[in-house]
């Protein structure tokens, strides 16, 4: 296995324990439930079981005891994640990522890859640099889809999806205000991802522009679409309600980043924005899984959104899964997006 002087000092200590404890698994070691709740969040272990993280890192520690080389792709000492790509012995690379609170992991998706062909580049928005990741095997096609990330998340969040993509659209994603590779200096902001995402589609044209986003980014994708009509617009389980009804109180007793996204979504009517809405769009929605259903009043707020969006034109479509599935099932996300371009080029005259 690479030398894990390649992930030090700058990747903090949870992340590198990861990896020191794939090794151990696959030489034939364990990991006791003691370690696993002195690194990782409260929270996190609530959602995955120690059971269940155990089987996972059984099942991706081959892939960590080949590893040849480590590359750090970013680091964000304030925000929300890191974000490591490593190179296999034949060549192969697959992308981790961990998400920190408090010197614990609150996130984590392991062995992501292998990865698609890609190149990141650079520009210059209004007020800072945004970083833009272009998919370079793709085919001929006029059509351009802009893939924006959730809340917690970077750019890489699309790499397994666009391959599903590919030979329907050229694909593009970007990091969102305040993640990723974002210039911390600017903030996380609604506001300033939009003014990202404006920049970055300013030399493609709008009737060959598709913008997509998850959690997140599919409130920056609707703004975004409804501001400026495009091709159409797809949102991956965001919003799922017209309006939320966060208190002030509430958002003031949230921890930065997220309380700067609460209170610009606190001043949104997003059935507003799909009323006035021209630009075709479709809202991805979802149920749960069988074994963990959203609450009953979560679906509510899905159906009512739901409603706003068939009535003014639009269309919905409801899986069987968690919030997450938009990332986690990247060939389901693949296919939804690839039904919704071919109903587009159907309907066009």
């Amino acid at each position: 296995m690479a030398e894990y002087a390649a992930l030090s000092p700058s990747t903090p200590a949870p992340a590198r324990w990861v990896f020191q404890a794939l090794e151990r698994i696959q030489a034939g070691g364990s990991v006791s439930h003691d370690e696993l709740a002195s690194h990782y969040t409260p929270e996190f272990l609530e959602a995955f079981t120690p059971e269940q993280m155990l089987a996972h890192y059984r099942e991706v520690a081959p892939i960590a005891a080949d590893v040849a080389t480590f590359q750090p792709e970013f680091l964000v000492e304030r925000g929300t994640a890191i974000g490591i790509v490593t190179t296999l012995r034949d060549g192969r690379r697959y992308r981790w990522e961990f998400g920190l609170e408090a010197d614990r992991l609150c996130m984590q998706v392991l062995a992501r890859g292998p990865l698609p062909a890609y190149t990141d580049r650079v520009i210059q928005g209004p007020t800072a640099e945004v970083l833009v990741r272009d998919y370079t095997d793709v085919g001929s096609v006029p059509e351009h889809i802009l893939l924006l990330h959730a809340f917690g998340a970077d750019v890489g969040s699309w790499d397994l999806v666009a391959p599903y993509v590919k030979d329907a659209a050229t694909v593009h994603a970007l990091d969102l205000r305040g993640h990723g590779r974002a210039d911390l200096r600017h903030g996380y902001s609604i506001q300033g991802s939009l003014e990202d995402t404006t920049a970055a589609t300013r030399d493609l044209a709008s009737s060959d522009l598709i913008v997509a986003g998850h959690s997140l980014g599919g409130y920056v994708a609707l703004e975004y679409a409804a501001r400026t009509p495009c091709r159409g617009l797809i949102t991956f389980d965001g919003p799922e309600r017209l309006r939320r009804n966060d208190t002030e109180e509430e958002i003031a007793a949230t921890s930065e980043p997220l309380r700067s996204v609460l209170a610009e979504h606190a001043k949104t009517d997003y059935g507003q924005l799909i009323a006035g809405m021209t630009t075709p769009a479709l809202f991805v929605l979802i149920r749960g899984t069988p074994d963990r259903p959203e609450p009953h009043e979560a679906i509510e707020q899905r159906e009512r959104l739901a409603d706003c969006a068939i009535k003014y034109g639009h269309t919905v479509r409801w899986v069987e899964a968690d919030h997450g599935f938009a990332e986690s099932q990247p060939e389901l996300t693949g296919h939804i997006i690839n039904d919704f371009l071919t109903t587009l080029k159907a309907s066009s005259p």
